[in-house]
């Protein structure tokens, strides 16, 4: 199977018949997968499409049938009985099946339950079901009425998602492998308000590896509540029996602890004698823990699996580990590393045998050896193989892939032509690791140039974004270069993670591990801080998936409403009638609320991310009361939902409901990142858009009002994608968001043709509001003037902006739709005037309420470039501005844009005088109130969800939460 829910049903289920299981991954190649079946011989395969070609093939479902039947256990286990299996490796190169009997599984979970144990807990699946460590996290909460999530996500590196899963449900206990939760530590350290998000986590347990103490320490302090526990224990002895709870000692090195109840742990040296206390000897395992040995085959169970001579140790059996440890002083255990070739990466144990083996059975290949390169989380496996004629290194790797699982899949192969060998005969894997740090420098220093040369198209950027990012790499790779790409220089997954992090840090740009895995050179991970990662995930060029994208992919008839139950009255004209809008918590969608609700009779909705209806009501409120805004009790819902998800992320009756009570919909909903690509924003504002126009077309035809950008006027750089609509081919914007906001007005445009009164509204800079001067956060302008505050100097320039405050904006859209004004248009609102950036800067009061320094652009850049080492946000500032080229050029003037300059609004001017709003250019007491809040109140920028500090007198307001639905 893949995870999922259908796993733990399909587990309960066969637990159910008195039988064992043994999980396998459905993304296992091919020939392994048939391996494993044949070895096991299983009567029955169970997978979540029915379609392993078994001759018993049962598919698991995670809904239950129309009419569920309980019953006891058509045989109730015994305590002796196997109750799983899990496929680990083994010294002969073949994967072996561990077993495991029900009661050492039972010991474990009772154990769990008496050390760990709480009412109310709720368990995170932090490991790949194919790994034992995922039992205990599916079935331990289950025996205790508590919940199990189960995440879906892009791996175990995806931690951002991780976050995400644990604040949504809040989750209280997980567990993690050493080195990613390493990784994992560092990124939570490294991103301001991630602390917040995992404050409901009360227990972590790590295992599979030796722990970092350093790390551990680290986020104990972030989370001073987290308890956190080292585990040991091999899959053959029932997923852990060693516990230490770790203390405010543990600063250097971590002990393993002690066994669990009814376990031992004895320590012998290679005689078969115990050892002394502090004399290190391998560990054997005895008692309740141990389990079966292997599934069919004897002699390797034999090996580890020996008799008990001890009397006072519990068992007839000792498990021989391979892992070597001694007991301090305190009676504790420490573990001192492992015996033969079996390693670990990441948590995975790896078995180099079963690599060579496998890969000696490719075509074109005399002889191979594997050798671990690195250390901790640069660990990686190398593959040196002697070649025929006809195969390649990218031939044999090719075939690795198609054999091993992907933990053990070389990092790559290097070609030989004879093996370095010892006295003995023995290959010399210290002179392989020589030769692999040799050719690395080699090709390091003398590679090919093109190597690192942009993608197709794609301008160079600026050097100094290359030489900041090569000292990034050699924080973590000490001889990487130029000319090298990451991977090559030695690089891993593991350590895309941290160089992802490094480069958040330094740019104050959101990449992902598997985004630098598509782009491993200098100049292409420039072009993603830059421009963000790059087009569809599949490849599929950009032009062709916005081709596809602006089609509303529905039938001409809107989905069909509910019919009413027998009985019930059909549905009236709603009182009091309701908008619903998307984006509440933002700069913009904030103030629209409290417009609504002030200026119009009818009830609000808010679609507001959340697990539930109560934590959308808080996130809502906090957005309120951070803006200074008050909203009439019970005028505004707050309703969970999610733009990205289809019905709004609601479910079918309560979608329905809304759709007959609304009269219209505000879309104000949207993701905007400068640096993310139209992939990353296609979920919210494509489909978000096609599920907000499936929502307006649902029962009666609703008044639609979306807000767009003016930044989908303008086309990207010379020969940018072109899009054919209706005969026409127009070119794209030169960003992911405004090319996702362009194909969203697409989306509106093919809607109004089938009846919907859609009112585009494209928004150009949206100011500060004129009465409070609390301004947006984000914004570029908020942005360059905290850079002039933080380096204490300011730069003479040329830049306007256009300025539209954020309150008469609001008002604007209220009162076009109160009034219903525009049906059916589309038009620019912008502000009358524009607003010199070099007056913003000359009012901005500086330090001991002197003005800045005025100094050239070209010493400006060298202080931001001096600061932005220590100083992230220095560092995100000055990534939007762009290097001094020393032509006399105005650098700062190419990044703003003055809208009024390229795009006059006259029936923006037209419609404001008809609304009776002040529609003029702000005046220098709103300006000065507005940097007074800049230097005071603007949190740090790139802070996630970047709210405003309330204002000393506002008060605080409840949004109620929905009535329970009729």
């Amino acid at each position: 199977m893949d995870g999922g829910l259908a796993l733990p049903v399909a587990m309960l289920g066969v637990l159910k018949t008195g039988a064992a299981f043994v999980p396998m991954d459905a993304a296992w190649p091919e020939p392994r997968r048939r391996e494993a079946l044949d070895q096991l011989d299983c009567p029955v395969t169970i997978t979540a499409d029915g379609s392993v070609g078994t001759p018993r093939c049962v598919r698991a479902r995670a809904e239950p049938p129309a009419r569920a039947r309980g019953g006891a256990l058509s045989a109730r286990p015994r305590p002796h009985d196997v109750v799983y299996g899990f496929f680990t490796s083994g010294s002969t190169g073949r994967p072996k099946c561990a077993l495991n009997f029900h009661r050492g599984l039972v010991n474990r979970l009772l154990t769990m339950s008496e050390r760990f144990g709480r009412d109310g807990d709720v368990v995170l699946q932090n490991s790949s079901h194919v790994f034992d460590s995922a039992i205990w996290q599916l079935l331990w909460p289950l025996t205790r009425g508590c919940r199990v999530v189960i995440p879906e996500r892009a791996g175990i590196l995806d931690f951002e998602s991780t976050m995400t899963t644990v604040e949504r449900y809040g989750v209280t206990m997980t567990d993690f492998v050493p080195s990613v939760f390493d990784l994992f530590v560092e990124t939570v350290a490294g991103r301001p308000g991630s602390v917040g998000r995992l404050v409901s986590l009360r227990r972590l347990l790590l295992g599979g590896e030796a722990m970092n103490a350093g790390s551990v320490q680290k986020f104990r302090a972030l989370l001073p509540r987290l308890a956190v526990t080292n585990t040991f224990g091999p899959t053959e002895a029932s997923i852990g029996s060693v516990f230490h709870d770790v203390t405010d000692e543990d600063v250097r090195e971590t002990p393993i602890g002690r066994p669990i109840a009814n376990t031992a742990v004895v320590l012998l040296g290679d005689g078969g004698h115990t050892v002394r206390q502090g004399e290190v000897g391998q560990i054997h395992l005895a008692g309740l823990c141990l389990g079966a040995g292997y599934h069919r085959d004897p002699r390797a169970t034999r090996e580890s699996f020996i008799d008990n001579p001890f009397p006072q140790v519990p068992g007839d059996r000792l498990y021989r580990t391979g892992d070597y440890g001694y007991v301090r002083r305190d009676g504790l255990l420490m573990f001192t590393g492992r015996r033969d070739d079996q390693i670990k990466i990441a948590g995975v144990r790896i078995d180099l045998n079963e690599i060579e083996t496998t890969l000696r059975d490719a075509p074109g290949v005399q002889r191979v050896k594997t050798v671990v390169a690195g250390t901790r989380a640069q660990r990686s496996v190398v593959c040196f193989a002697v070649l025929t004629a006809g195969q390649t290194e990218s031939g044999l790797l090719a075939y690795a892939r198609s054999r091993l699982p992907a933990a053990g899949v070389p990092r790559r192969v290097v070609a030989v032509d004879r093996m370095p060998l010892l006295p003995n005969g023995k290959v010399d894997q210290v002179a392989l690791r020589h030769r692999l740090t040799d050719e690395h420098r080699r090709t390091g220093e003398h590679g090919p140039t093109g190597e690192h040369g942009a993608p197709g198209g794609t301008t160079a950027p600026a050097p100094f974004l290359e030489a900041e990012i090569l000292r990034l790499w050699r924080l973590l790779l000490p001889d990487a270069t130029a000319r090298t790409d990451f991977f090559r220089a030695g690089g891993t997954s593991l350590t895309a993670v941290r160089l992802a992090l490094a480069l958040e840090r330094r740019f104050g740009v959101r990449l992902e591990s598997r985004d630098l895995l598509g782009a491993p050179t200098l100049r292409e991970q420039a072009a993603l801080i830059v421009s963000g990662p790059g087009h569809a995930e599949d490849g599929t060029p950009l032009a062709d998936v916005v081709g596809r994208d602006i089609f509303l992919h529905e039938p001409a008839a809107p989905p069909a409403p509910r019919r009413p139950a027998p009985g019930r009255r059909p549905a009236g004209p709603p009182r009091p009638e309701t908008v619903l809008l998307t984006g509440a918590t933002g700069f913009v969608g904030a103030r629209l609320l409290a417009e609504l609700t002030r200026r119009t009779t009818r009830t609000v909705v808010c679609l507001v991310r959340g697990s539930n209806d109560q934590e959308a009501g808080r996130r809502l409120d906090a957005a309120l009361r951070a803006a200074g805004l008050r909203v009439e009790r019970g005028r505004a819902v707050a309703v969970a939902g999610d733009l990205g998800l289809p019905l709004l992320g609601l479910r079918e009756g309560r979608y329905h409901d809304l759709a007959d009570e609304a009269v219209a919909v505000v879309h104000a909903g949207a993701l905007i990142n400068a640096v993310l690509d139209y992939e990353r924003h296609r979920a919210t504002n494509v489909d978000g858009t096609r599920e907000v126009i499936r929502f307006a077309m649902t029962g009666r035809t609703k008044r639609l009002w979306h807000l767009s950008t003016v930044s989908v006027l303008g086309d990207g750089p010379p020969g940018p994608p072109t899009v054919d609509v209706s005969g026409r081919r127009h070119g794209l914007p030169a960003d992911g968001y405004s090319q996702s906001k362009w194909t969203a007005e697409q989306l509106l445009e093919r809607a109004r043709s089938r009846g919907l009164p859609a009112t585009v509204c494209r928004l150009g800079e949206v100011g500060a509001d004129s009465r409070t001067g609390v301004g947006n956060p984000t914004s570029l302008v908020t942005l360059v003037l905290r850079l002039c505050r933080a380096l204490d100097a300011r730069v003479v320039t040329r830049a306007s902006v256009d300025w539209a405050p954020v309150d008469r904006v609001a008002r604007f859209i209220v009162e076009g739709l109160h009034r219903d004004e525009a049906r059916g248009e589309t038009f620019d609102l912008l502000g009358p005037g524009r607003v010199l950036l070099s007056e913003l800067m000359a009012r901005l009061p500086g330090p001991a309420a002197r003005r800045p320094e005025t100094v050239s652009y070209a010493q400006f850049h060298e202080r931001a470039l001096a600061r932005a080492r220590e100083d992230d946000l220095v560092a995100r500032c000055l990534l939007a501005l762009p290097p001094w080229t020393g032509d006399g050029a105005d650098p700062v003037a190419d990044v703003f844009t003055d809208a009024t300059a390229r795009f006059p609004a006259p029936r923006a001017t037209q419609l404001a005088r008809r609304f009776g709003l002040p529609w003029a250019v702000p005046r220098s007491g709103e300006i000065d109130t507005y940097l007074r809040w800049v230097v005071r109140d603007a949190p740090s920028a790139g802070t996630d969800g970047a709210v405003v500090p309330p204002s000393p007198a506002a008060r605080s307001v409840d949004v109620s939460p929905p009535v329970p639905h009729r």
